[in-house]
Parts: structure tokens; sequence; C-alpha cells
């Protein structure tokens, strides 16, 4: 799954969650109803309702929403606004919003560096919030600060380094963070420490170029790792090792040569993408060892690699022997595209 797929399925899942909660989802007029239009009344702006808990505002036809207009509904559990300029975000903007769960400001044109420290500080059953789209550079670092979030997207956010806002805080019941398609280069050891019961973690499409062995030590819940497109050479053996929840490893996309034959000792792997990297073989018995570990794969990509024949055509009968899934469609049933000025030695096959 890749992690556009992978937030898909979050989102909706979510969006399920909302529908459970709500008592009447409603939207603007000239908004979109293609979501939910079975579901959604489409109310004019600016009339009281107790009843509405959940309002939609996404690729409407006004280009500007005044956020003190959602004051006329004081009960709102879902938050979504989406393709949209928002103003007038003031410290006070969310202070009536006690039963908020659900913060959905994508694409709203906000600026991180000019929201209001503690922004949402009476909203305590708040526990999921999605920023895409939008520069959260500069975020002041207690914006979150009292939450319980399960959820945070900062997907595309002009984002050069994991922000202070997530950094500094306790987050013991964060379960997914989506970080992709931003410009992060470089990650502390520490990042991760305050958020321990992440199971989904999502660093796809940045600049990263190393990672400390000691970075995800504290995840012990960790089940996916999306580390695709980035810039990647060397995984430290011990990076994954241990992870009893691990079962799914994006590698793709980087410049890897080489993987440890013991990369994912302790885990319960079972799918694994290495395509599109700069490996020639992997060590010796490298898919039988994880099978003697426990380890049964699923699914194994390795596309897009400047393989050594020999150990091509052994990795594909290897894979087939064990029914193990993998990109045939880039093989064709036999190898391609392989390297045959190099000769493979006994510790590559």
């Amino acid at each position: 799954m890749s992690v556009a797929a992978w937030w898909l399925a979050a989102a909706c899942a979510l969006a399920a969650c909302g529908d459970a909660l709500a008592d009447l989802d409603v939207t603007w007029p000239g908004c979109s109803r293609s979501r939910k239009a079975t579901t959604m009344e489409v109310v004019q702006p600016g009339q009281t309702n107790t009843n509405v808990t959940g309002i939609h505002l996404d690729e409407c036809n006004f280009t500007t929403v005044n956020l003190e207009s959602l004051r006329a509904y004081p009960n709102l559990k879902d938050i979504q606004l989406s393709h949209i300029n928002v103003t007038n975000i003031t410290a006070l903007t969310f202070d009536s919003f006690t039963n908020l769960e659900l913060l959905t400001m994508g694409k709203i044109s906000i600026l991180g560096k000019n929201l209001p420290s503690n922004l949402f500080r009476n909203c305590r059953r708040l526990h999921y919030i999605n920023f895409k789209d939008n520069n959260m550079r500069d975020t002041p670092a207690d914006l979150l600060q009292g939450l319980n979030l399960t959820t945070l997207f900062l997907h595309n956010c002009n984002l050069k380094e994991v922000p202070s806002f997530f950094t500094s805080q306790m987050l013991p019941h964060m379960d997914y963070f989506l970080l992709d398609y931003n410009e992060i280069s470089e990650l502390d050891p520490t990042t991760f420490a305050n958020a321990v019961n992440l199971t989904t973690l999502s660093l796809s499409y940045n600049l990263i170029k190393y990672l400390d062995v000691n970075l995800i030590k504290s995840l012990t819940k960790i089940q996916m790792i999306y580390l695709d497109h980035n810039e990647l050479m060397y995984i430290p053996e011990a990076l994954f090792q241990h992870k009893p929840s691990l079962e799914y490893v994006d590698l793709s996309h980087n410049q890897i040569e080489n993987i440890h034959l013991n990369s994912f000792l302790g885990t319960n792997l079972k799918n694994i993408f290495l395509n599109d990297n700069r490996l020639m073989h992997l060590p010796q018995n490298f898919i039988t060892n994880l099978r003697n570990t426990g380890i049964s794969l699923d699914l194994f990509y390795f596309h897009g690699n400047p393989w050594e024949c020999a150990y091509l055509n052994k990795l594909l009968v290897t894979i087939n022997n064990f029914k193990i899934g993998y990109d045939s469609s880039q093989f064709h049933g036999q190898p391609q595209a392989c390297n045959q000025t190099i000769t493979c030695t006994n510790d590559c096959i």
C-alpha cells in the first residue's frame, strides 16, 4: 500500500467516525457535497443551530471564510475546511468548541507562524488534526499543548524539520503521524521520543540522508514505516530490530546499496519495498534467514536496482519457491535489466 492509499484509508476511517458522532452535518451554499451528498444539509451561514455537529466547507465558490461565523454552531465535533482562505484566527477562535474532536484545515492559506499560542486550549476532546498543504514553519511550540492527539497530518507543509509543536509535547496517545512531501533533511535521535505509541509513521518524499540507529527505539508499537523517496544510502542494522508489531517498511526510491542480514530481526515483517535503490545483491540467504527467524513475507518489491544477474536469477527462484508476492510485472517472469559485468561471489548467493 502506498502512503497515498494508506492516507485515503485512514481518512475514510475517520470520516466514518465523524458520521457516527454527528447529529447533523452541514455545508453552505456553493460548496462541494460530493463526499457526503446524501447526509449533509445545506444551510445559510450565520443562522445559529445547536444541533449542528459537523461543518464541511470544501471547494466552495466563495474564496474566504471568517471563522467567527462558525460560532453559530457551538456543539461542533467535526470541522472540515479545505481549498478556501480562512481569516480571523485569534486566540479565542476555538475556545467555545469544547466538543471538537476532528479538525481539518487543508490548503486554507494559513501560516503556522501566525497562529496564536495554545490555540486549542479548550478543545480537550480534539484528537485528529490535519494541516495539509499549509506553510507550518515556525509554528508556536505550544500549539498542541494539553491535547490528547491520536492523529496528526502535516502533508506538504513546507517543513525543513519536524516542528517543535510536535517534539516539545508529550503525545502518548499519538497513533498516526504523516510528514510526507516536506523538505526535512535531518532527524534528531529523540524526535519521536514523546510519541511512544505511534503505529504509523510516514516520512516519504523528504530529503533525508541519514537515520540514527536510535531514531525509532522508543516506538515499540510501530506497525508501518514509510521512508520512500528520500536520499538514504545506508540503513543502520539495528534500526528496525525488535519491533514485534512492525509489518510494513517502505524504503523504495532511495540510494541504498546494502541491507544487513539481520535488519528485521524481531519484527513481524510482511511487506518490504526495496525497489528503485542501488542494490546489486542482498546478504547470503536473506529470504531464507527471514523465514528461519519467524518472518513470513507476503510482498517484496525489488525492481529498479542494478542487480547482479546471477543473484537476480537466484532471488527470483527463491521468491517463487516461497510463494512471496513480488513486482512480477516488472520482470515479465524472467530477469530483466541486471548487471552482467559484476561477478556474484558466494557471499551474495
